[in-house]
């Protein structure tokens, strides 16, 4: 076969069409590789820290704080304003995902935890926990 016969075909991302989920007990799913033990969401394929393919999955905590949030105005996909936020879960990890809590709520270090929702398009979003201060 020449070169000129030679075709390449892209191959699919193994991990592309998996929306991140949440498991059976309301929490989100995630990987930790065996290797270093970093966290990612949604799962790695290939660690970001030491480029290992051993992910195993795990369930995240629900519990996390808001680090930052930006309210969207305009878009052409999703009825707005809706709020988008990063999460910190764990020490080396934050999510970015949808924020269902009130403007004059909104701060940076608010205890937040992920809820299922028929108001986000992913069907989870994060929001305030009750019960603690701010």
């Amino acid at each position: 076969m020449s070169d000129a016969e030679l075709v390449l075909e892209p191959e699919p991302d193994i991990g592309e069409g998996q929306p991140a989920v949440l498991t059976g007990s309301g929490l989100l799913q995630g990987g930790r590789c065996r290797a270093c033990a970093a966290h990612s969401f949604p799962r790695a394929y290939v660690c970001h820290r030491c480029h290992a393919s051993d992910i195993e999955i795990i369930e995240l905590p629900a519990d996390g704080t808001l680090y930052s949030w930006t309210t969207v105005h305009i878009s052409p996909a999703f009825e707005t304003p809706y709020t988008l936020g990063y999460v910190d879960l764990l020490p080396d990890l934050r999510v970015f995902a949808q924020v269902l809590v009130t403007d004059e709520r909104l701060a940076c270090n608010l205890p937040v935890t992920v809820r299922t929702t028929q108001q986000s398009p992913t069907g989870w979003a994060f929001v305030e926990k009750e019960g603690e201060l701010s």
